[in-house]
């Protein structure tokens, strides 16, 4: 897999908490925050798919650093009949952002291009439509809920 047209953005608002009850479950949890857009040519150079989502950790242990050796996303296309998971890295954060033993949310974003995600199936040449199955581990490997998109509809 070429990570090259692959970017991972952790937007610069990480929250963390401070003087409020927070969920302190070291599992991390994800929740979809949206797609766009919804409709790429097939295997055009120029599309490319955004899909937003936000993070939350109890213990705060997401992101591998410079040094990273563990895969911390894990995207699985709806047509796949294997049930094959793209793995892709965290980016890192920083550790002055995160206070010792506190809880984070991260707001960060996967991109996906085109001529590598969406390209049409030989049975399909007329178009395809397909989702993705998107989960976090963290440091510890926990693993969160599984979000699922919004369909992407794949136009010849």
């Amino acid at each position: 897999m070429n990570n090259k047209s692959v970017y991972i953005i952790a937007v610069a608002l990480i929250t963390v908490s401070c003087n409020k009850k927070v969920n302190r479950d070291p599992v991390p949890s994800i929740l979809y925050n949206g797609i766009s857009p919804r409709t790429v040519t097939n295997g055009f150079v120029g599309d490319t798919v955004t899909i937003k989502f936000v993070v939350n950790d109890g213990d705060a242990d997401l992101g591998n650093g410079v040094d990273a050796t563990n895969h911390d996303i894990f995207v699985k296309d709806s047509r796949s009949s294997t049930g094959e998971e793209q793995k892709f890295y965290f980016p890192n954060i920083p550790k002055d952002a995160v206070l010792e033993n506190k809880s984070m949310q991260v707001y960060t974003s996967l991109n996906l291009d085109a001529p590598q995600y969406f390209v049409l199936r030989p049975d399909r040449p007329n178009g395809d439509t397909l989702t993705f199955e998107i989960y976090v581990k963290d440091r510890a490997g926990n693993k969160s809920n599984i979000i699922t998109t919004e369909p992407i509809y794949i136009q010849p």
